[in-house]
C-alpha cells in the first residue's frame, strides 16, 4: 500500500461527520457526547464557570442530580460562533439554564460521501504518480530498466 493510500486511510478512520439530534428529554445516557444549548439566563449565570458569551457546551453527559446535569466539557461555543476547547473539566448546568440538550450521533451518509470523495483523490493521486514516469520504461542509457 502506497504511503498516500494508507495517509488517506487513516484521515477516512479517524475522521467521519457527526450531527447532534435534539432528545426529547434532557436525560442522554452517561457517556453520551452531547451539546447542552444555554438559555440567555444560563449564559448570563455561568460566565464565571465557563467564560463570557458562552452560547453552547460540548462534552461527555455524566448524569443528573438535583444541582443540574453534570458534563465533562470538551468544549464550548461562543456567541461569535468561535469555538474553545476544553480538557474535559467537569461543570454542572442547572436546568433551568438548559435551551435544549442534543445528542450527537455519526452522520452515516456524510461520513460515507467523505471516505468516497477521499477514496476517488488517491486514485486520481496513484494514478496521477504512476503516469508521470516513475514506472517501468527506458533507462539513461537507452536500455530497458
Amino acid at each position: 500500500m502506497s504511503v498516500a493510500a494508507a495517509a488517506a486511510l487513516a484521515v477516512c478512520c479517524t475522521t467521519a461527520c457527526y450531527t447532534y439530534t435534539a432528545l426529547p428529554e434532557p436525560s442522554p445516557a452517561p457517556g453520551a457526547r452531547v451539546a447542552v444549548s444555554l438559555t440567555d439566563w444560563g449564559s448570563r449565570q455561568l460566565t464565571r464557570a465557563l467564560g463570557s458569551d458562552v452560547v453552547a457546551v460540548r462534552g461527555r453527559y455524566l448524569g443528573a442530580n438535583e444541582s443540574g446535569l453534570r458534563v465533562a466539557v470538551s468544549s464550548v461555543e461562543l456567541r461569535s460562533g468561535h469555538e474553545s476547547s476544553w480538557r474535559g473539566e467537569i461543570v454542572i448546568v442547572p436546568a433551568n439554564y438548559v435551551m435544549t440538550v442534543e445528542e450527537r450521533h455519526l452522520a452515516m451518509g456524510r461520513s460515507v460521501l467523505l471516505a468516497g470523495v477521499a477514496g476517488l483523490a488517491v486514485a486520481a493521486g496513484t494514478v496521477a504518480v504512476s503516469g508521470s514516469g516513475f514506472g517501468a520504461g527506458v533507462g539513461p542509457k537507452g536500455g530497458a530498466r
